[in-house]
């Protein structure tokens, strides 16, 4: 008779993510794709990934241009996350931050132009 002793599994992360659906665009080269974040963190975010077929190590850049601002009345603001992809599970992508900027913007490519000339935060 074998004796399995179950223990608590740690969580590995570093950093708390929070569940966060928004529409995303997803560049990879010169490829676009339109698709839908499910988590975001101050390290990453998880991101459902229906049309590009990336490899870990990819470099990729994200742009969410309804980010949720209550107080802000004004123009949208558009958070670009540049980083690399960490890990694939089907059709969902974990992407660790590299860099992120927050932009004023009503496109998505104006956004990403404005957040990579400020140069963004690490």
């Amino acid at each position: 008779m074998q004796l399995h002793i179950a223990t608590k599994t740690s969580e590995r992360r570093k950093n708390k993510r929070f569940p966060l659906e928004l529409a995303a665009e997803l560049h990879v080269g010169d490829i676009r794709s339109q698709e839908t974040t499910s988590n975001i963190g101050s390290g990453g975010l998880l991101i459902t990934c229906s049309h590009l077929d990336a490899e870990v190590g990819t470099p990729v850049t994200v742009s969410m241009l309804d980010w949720p601002e209550p107080q802000r009345k004004s123009a949208q603001r558009t958070l670009v996350v540049e980083g690399v992809i960490v890990r694939r599970e089907g059709h969902r992508v974990a992407i660790q931050r590299k860099r992120y900027n927050f932009a004023d913007s009503q496109s998505w490519t104006s956004a990403i132009l404005q957040a990579r000339a400020a140069g963004g935060r690490s």
